[in-house]
């Protein structure tokens, strides 16, 4: 006798659409009445030209280029360019075999050139580095050094580094 799927067996046999934006949501989002924009916008499995990976959409109106940096192509930041569609700065691409649990961030160069590095801001989860961070340079300074020195040294590094990566997450719903 064959057992039922369980709901968790169900959700997990899910196959992921195509993430697609049409001009309507573009429209839509800027007049400002996009309800749903967060089902377009950030890191979502999806499925093109018959291969399961990642699509990512950024609003960036005045940016004069976006790429997806991330552990998923060793942070390189001409690996995945973002095209843009339409005049509304709304940025996508779509990177193959990309699955959840990738650390990226979106990387926007100005039109005078500077590049910005920024969270996704429709992301599920947000990730801290610090602790590696921290633990990468305190190790070579830990000989003879008070537990007090070590954390006062601690804070100096902090302070002075407060990087957040975003992590792809499953979306519910």
């Amino acid at each position: 006798m064959a057992k039922a799927k369980t709901a968790k067996a169900v959700k997990a046999a899910k196959v992921p659409e195509t993430v697609y934006i049409s001009e309507a949501d573009q429209y839509l989002f800027a007049q400002g009445t996009h309800y749903d924009i967060y089902k377009k916008l950030g890191a979502h499995q999806s499925v093109e030209d018959g291969k399961k990976g990642m699509s990512f959409a950024v609003w960036a109106p005045h940016a004069a280029s976006v790429s997806v940096i991330g552990t998923f192509n060793s942070w390189n930041e001409t690996a995945n360019q973002m095209e843009k569609l339409g005049p509304g700065g709304i940025y996508k691409t779509f990177i193959p075999d990309v699955g959840l649990g990738e650390l990226y961030k979106f990387l926007i160069i100005t039109p005078d050139g500077r590049k910005l590095y920024k969270a996704d801001p429709f992301a599920n989860q947000g990730r801290y580095v610090r602790e590696l961070l921290l633990l990468r340079q305190i190790l070579p300074i830990l000989n003879g050094r008070t537990a007090s020195g070590l954390k006062k040294e601690a804070r100096r590094i902090r302070k002075k580094r407060r990087l957040q990566f975003m992590s792809v997450t499953s979306v519910p719903g």
